[in-house]
């Protein structure tokens, strides 16, 4: 009887312990939801909470934007808002064009899941971002929906809409010029850092390869003369869009830094040279890829000249791409 007893205390002082934590950390994610609007009436959470709550909802994590309302979720106490588009549709008339905002929406936007991905080789003996299953589950590499309706931000936040102005961090993929993408690793995730460092944290997909990079401008008409940087100026135009709508999100539009690896590093670089780009951030971090130059203009020119002549197509037929 005696050793029953104890082990009965025991549990029962451990489970005290365990219920002050839980009981702590959920009134903390309820102070949250109701701030963000949650229908959350008068119940309590459960004092079972395991510090894994999802909440999603009409009214849950909605703030505004220039192109109108956006909806994320509360997980773990941080914000999500993903897939924001930045940037209209790739295709068709857009395709080898100068980005341009998306129209505006009357709807409210669920920024629930991630961007499409840029399109991009996905051949396993090619050397590209994916290299097939088996490294897809040692690494976790997701590549979810390839599309050229591809130009969206992710963003984590503490918190938004509370008079915070938190400095903002924007991660740009690797993967060279021609493959990766915001969330080729679970690493890219930015809710840790979003919640350690009380930063907003964001990321991009943008045009990538030929798609991004040809340079139509021997071979096609005016509209084409900027048709080999496309995907360089995507990354302008979501840092424009964070200049516009971060204060939205928590952030600081005059505390900007850019941080990338690799093929990332070599953007940032790029992104340094831009005129257009000036003024939009403030700080970078390089890891593992800054470079000195870039293709000269006449080699790019004589890329676009071979994509066309692969195409079976003439100068000034670039529009038929």
């Amino acid at each position: 009887m005696e050793r029953r007893d104890f082990l009965k205390k025991l549990g029962i002082g451990g489970a005290g312990i365990a219920l002050s934590s839980q009981m702590a950390f959920a009134e903390k994610v309820e102070k949250a939801a109701r701030a963000a609007g949650a229908p959350l009436g008068k119940q309590k959470f459960p004092f079972t909470y395991d510090e894994q709550a999802l909440y999603i909802g009409e009214n849950i994590a909605v703030t505004n934007t220039t192109n109108g309302k956006v909806r994320g979720y509360i997980l773990r106490d941080m914000y999500y808002f993903l897939g924001i588009p930045y940037g209209a549709d790739t295709a068709g008339k857009n395709r080898f064009m100068p980005p341009v905002k998306p129209e505006p929406w009357s709807k409210t936007f669920p920024a629930i899941w991630y961007p499409n991905c840029a399109p991009q080789v996905m051949s396993p003996t090619i050397h590209s971002g994916y290299f097939g299953r088996f490294r897809g589950f040692r690494d976790h590499e997701n590549y979810d929906d390839i599309s050229e309706n591809c130009l969206g931000i992710n963003v984590w936040t503490p918190g938004y809409n509370d008079g915070v102005k938190r400095p903002v961090l924007l991660w740009i993929h690797g993967g060279g010029w021609s493959f990766g993408n915001c969330i080729e690793h679970d690493d890219h995730n930015g809710e840790n850092l979003a919640r350690e460092g009380n930063i907003v944290f964001c990321s991009i997909n943008h045009r990538l390869g030929p798609l991004g990079y040809t340079n139509l401008a021997a071979v096609g008409d005016e509209r084409f003369a900027q048709s080999g940087n496309v995907g360089a100026m995507d990354m302008v135009l979501a840092l424009e869009w964070i200049r516009d709508n971060i204060e939205n999100f928590g952030g600081d539009p005059n505390n900007v830094t850019l941080a990338g690896h690799s093929g990332g590093a070599n953007k940032i670089c790029t992104l340094m040279t831009m005129p257009s780009a000036k003024g939009l951030f403030h700080k970078a971090v390089l890891m593992s890829g800054a470079i000195k130059y870039l293709r000269p203009k006449d080699i790019t020119l004589k890329c676009g000249e071979y994509i066309m002549r692969e195409a079976g197509l003439k100068a000034g037929e670039a529009g038929k791409l």
